[in-house]
């Protein structure tokens, strides 16, 4: 188990290697300058979101007599963030990592489902607050009414598809997780096609 872990943090470092071999040292270096005292901030606030997110995860396992501390759960959570943000398959491996990581306090079947509670309430909240700044925008924006329709059917959709994994999650928890990520690929594709049509009517309109 040794072993795997040094191998794992080698890899973590060859891939941070590469990730800035291919930014460029002089970029980053001088978009943190440019950045000065904010880069702090902004560091702070998303501090403040995984500790918040971290908090929220921690209620999903009230239930399930978890005692762990919270830096597990923190540590964890970054772990399954940064793979979520690494591979191409929308959240699944991420989530995953998350309860795997946890395999030594609670039981593996108990973690996937916090995490998939967690991830519903997080798409929950999603939903709420995309809505309430689409509201906004078709509200006090002055847009075309292509546009208005496309950011409606988006929202729609994405508010389908986390309804429809609420129902999954009552029934079957393991299964919902591969179902809320299917789910979230398809209404990205809608998306992205919606997207592009509603460029091309814009464009015509246009002329």
């Amino acid at each position: 188990m040794k072993k795997i872990k040094v191998f794992l943090f080698a890899l973590g470092l060859l891939l941070l290697a590469l990730f800035i071999r291919k930014l460029g040292l002089e970029n980053i270096w001088s978009n943190l300058k440019t950045l000065g005292w904010k880069f702090g901030l902004i560091l702070g606030l998303s501090a403040s979101w995984h500790c918040l997110n971290t908090i929220a995860w921690k209620l999903a396992l009230v239930e399930t007599q978890y005692k762990s501390r919270f830096r597990h759960l923190f540590c964890a959570r970054l772990a399954g963030e940064a793979v979520n943000c690494i591979t191409p398959i929308v959240n699944l491996g991420g989530e995953l990592l998350k309860a795997y990581l946890l395999r030594n306090q609670i039981s593996l079947p108990d973690g996937i489902v916090s995490v998939v509670i967690d991830r519903t309430v997080h798409t929950l909240n999603g939903v709420a607050f995309v809505s309430f700044g689409i509201g906004l925008a078709i509200t006090w924006l002055s847009i075309p009414i292509a546009v208005k329709i496309a950011l409606i059917c988006s929202i729609s959709l994405y508010a389908i598809g986390a309804v429809l994994g609420v129902i999954m999650q009552q029934r079957k928890p393991v299964s919902a997780l591969h179902g809320i990520v299917f789910i979230i690929i398809l209404i990205l594709v809608l998306v992205k096609k919606m997207t592009k049509r509603k460029r091309k009517i814009s464009h015509h309109g246009y002329k």
